[in-house]
């Protein structure tokens, strides 16, 4: 029986953040953090308008 795709070993970088709830909200937090696994999962995108 063959290994399926999704059971192959693959790279994984963890990423955090850290910020003050008093200053920022969370979305606006995850928001961020979201964007910012975009771009280093897809670097062409920080010249590209998507």
């Amino acid at each position: 029986m063959g290994r399926r795709r999704r059971d192959r070993p693959r790279r994984i970088a963890q990423l955090s953040l850290a910020f003050d709830h008093r200053v920022c909200d969370g979305g606006y937090a995850a928001g961020f953090l979201r964007r910012v696994t975009a771009l280093i999962e897809h670097p062409l995108r920080a010249f590209v308008k998507v």
